[in-house]
């Protein structure tokens, strides 16, 4: 039993063509304020099937971005979805970058945004482009990139598992992967950094 599954698995892996139980995903709709629902104050957390799910740790977060660590392909600005990056130390950056410009009364100007919703925002077709360039196989990235665009998802709250779906069209694009799926935040990753090389080399700062 078990070998015929790895067979199945393989060959979607190899044709790039995902599984009919991989296109549904449940959609968690959780207050993040506590009696709070108005749709913008929820947190939507994905919830897809577990092997699809390890699939996409797999190639991503696991081998991909480690991969990438290992040949220095990510720089140093970008510290989110890096392992042995912690938000701690962007916070002690900053501080003592801040402090040494308030001892030698040199100018600063930064400029901090958080991202929000980053997860939702990326368009898939950007996403499996920069996923491929830091080597992701194509393949992979095909069956991801079809498995999104097929997805049927299902609204869960307190009172229970909606019937009805909704699913990305021609005329409603769904964009994103959802907080929940394993390649998120390599996903992000491998966005972000090369806006930020581009930016390094053709910024010029403020005057």
């Amino acid at each position: 039993m078990l070998s015929a599954y790895n067979v199945i698995i393989n060959a979607a892996l190899k044709l790039g063509t995902p599984l009919h139980r991989w296109e549904q995903s449940i959609v968690l709709m959780i207050e993040k304020e506590k009696n709070n629902h108005r749709i913008n104050r929820l947190r939507v957390i994905n919830i897809y099937e577990a092997d699809y799910n390890l699939i996409l740790k797999y190639f991503w977060p696991h081998k991909t971005t480690q991969f990438a660590e290992r040949n220095d392909l990510l720089g140093e600005n970008q510290w989110g979805g890096r392992p042995l990056c912690n938000a701690d130390n962007v916070a002690l950056i900053d501080e003592m970058n801040t402090e040494c410009h308030r001892m030698t009364c040199c100018t600063l100007c930064t400029f901090q945004n958080d991202a929000i919703g980053c997860f939702d925002r990326m368009i898939p077709s950007h996403s499996m482009l920069n996923s491929r360039k830091f080597g992701v196989p194509d393949q992979v990235c095909t069956l991801h990139a079809k498995t999104l665009n097929n997805t049927k998802y299902y609204i869960k709250t307190a009172l229970g598992t909606s019937t009805k779906s909704y699913t990305s069209t021609a005329e409603s694009k769904i964009y994103g992967q959802g907080q929940g799926a394993g390649s998120s935040g390599s996903s992000w990753t491998f966005i972000s950094v090369p806006m930020m090389t581009t930016h390094n080399r053709r910024g010029t700062g403020i005057n």
